[in-house]
């Protein structure tokens, strides 16, 4: 007969034999754990054009930035809706380079860098890096991995927001994001997303102006409401064409072989000048609408379009102000 002693010496080894053998498995079984990369979380919405494996990645020139800044950035239009799977031109087909203060960054769920950025006037946005493990294919494949591990040279990301007051420049692609209530979001979702290049504390003295058609459209002052085009197209620069001055030619007074008289002298008829042709985008936002002063322009609710919005009297009589 086995006494008490005995059956719990039996039962304690048991226990034992039991926690070993748990433990055995599981180290014969790490080798079909996952390696990082491929447990990275990314993200969804829009995701091939953030991360540049959308069809019309490949055509963005890579090597020459169009230097801007994020009060202009924070002006563009974006269209009504945006695109899914491809690009708002020119703001997403073009290589910006930002000189800016880093005010906040963290890493997100999606895996991207989430940095804020701001100018000297409080104007801030966002800039985002994301992980390589997200981006294994495509033309910035190489870039994001590089810009990701300057960034983390520089600085110790974690998923809860650090502060700090850091000069930075920025190379990326411009990116519409919806809104969303982010931190540090412009009032259009203006992003640069991927950044490509980071430079912490650049030198940043006064840049050589980029030429004049290397320039982006820009939109007249904000007002803090988001005028879309019903088109969904933003709008271009309409170049401006002279009109030909008019000439006058005098008719000579024919003179008489007998009698030589001097021919009077034509009296000049002015000419006008014409009126030049307004280019696009005028201030407002709205092709062909001149908003009154102190006000802008924006659609009303029938569809008309109302150069007295924020002050009274705007689209009265045509429904209303369309939101």
């Amino acid at each position: 007969m086995i006494d008490s002693f005995s059956r719990r010496v039996l039962l304690f080894s048991g226990v034992v034999a039991l926690c070993i053998g748990i433990a055995g498995a599981r180290r014969v079984g790490a080798s079909d754990e996952k390696p990082e990369a491929e447990l990275a979380a990314c993200g969804i919405e829009r995701w091939s054009v953030k991360t540049g494996t959308d069809a019309g990645a490949s055509a963005i020139d890579l090597t020459h930035p169009v230097r801007t800044n994020v009060a202009t950035m924070r002006l563009w239009i974006p269209p009504y809706t945006l695109p899914v799977d491809s690009r708002v031109s020119p703001f997403e087909t073009t290589l910006l380079a930002v000189d800016a203060t880093l005010v906040k960054y963290k890493l997100e769920d999606d895996s991207d860098f989430h940095l804020v950025i701001m100018d000297s006037l409080g104007n801030t946005m966002i800039a985002e890096i994301p992980s390589p493990a997200c981006v294994t294919t495509g033309p910035f494949a190489a870039l994001i991995a590089s810009a990701r591990a300057e960034f983390e040279a520089s600085f110790s990301v974690t998923t809860s927001f650090k502060n700090t007051n850091t000069p930075i420049q920025l190379v990326g692609i411009g990116f519409f994001d919806y809104i969303h209530g982010q931190t540090g979001v412009a009032p259009n979702g203006i992003e640069i997303h991927p950044v490509l290049s980071v430079h912490v504390s650049p030198n940043q003295a006064t840049p050589t102006p980029t030429p004049r058609n290397r320039h982006l459209p820009v939109t007249g002052p904000f007002t803090g409401v988001l005028v879309r085009p019903r088109t969904g197209s933003h709008p271009g620069l309409t170049p401006t064409v002279p009109q030909p001055t008019p000439t006058h030619t005098p008719t000579q007074t024919p003179t008489s072989t007998a009698t030589p008289t001097i021919p009077p002298t034509p009296t000049p008829i002015p000419t006008a000048t014409p009126t030049p042709t307004p280019t696009f985008p005028l201030p407002g936002g709205i092709p062909g609408c001149t908003p009154k002063p102190g006000a802008h322009c924006c659609y009303c609710k029938d569809g008309t379009v109302s150069p007295s919005c924020g002050i009274q009297g705007a689209c009265s009589g045509h429904g209303g102000i369309r939101p």
